[in-house]
């Protein structure tokens, strides 16, 4: 009996959490991305955003951390674009980064 109870609440534990962490990727990057980087991912403006269609997700993931946790400077010291990036990657959780990171990948 208890092997069937800890079973039931195992798999409960694990629909629950695969419905929590569904994550709209698109909707995230148009909220959070889209404005500076462009629908398409490829908007540049020179010193202030990179284009990032295309981009390795496992790098979309580090740079979208590693603002968020205050230690990237990509613009050399250009230090609006360093607060706005950190204040827009701040509250992603790592669902959404992955999401989000997976998302900006499939960008041409």
């Amino acid at each position: 009996m208890k092997r069937i109870i800890l079973s039931v609440l195992i798999a409960s534990v694990g629909l629950f959490a695969s419905n929590t962490y569904k994550v709209d990727a698109e909707a995230v990057y148009m909220k959070k991305c889209a404005l500076c980087h462009g629908v398409d991912g490829r908007k540049v403006v020179p010193g202030k955003t990179l284009p990032i269609a295309g981009m390795a997700t496992t790098k979309v993931a580090f740079i979208l951390r590693a603002y968020a946790a205050g230690g990237l400077d990509l613009y050399g010291g250009f230090k609006m674009q360093n607060i706005l990036m950190e204040h827009q990657t701040t509250e992603l959780s790592w669902p959404a980064v992955s999401a989000v990171s997976e998302y900006v990948h499939t960008l041409k």
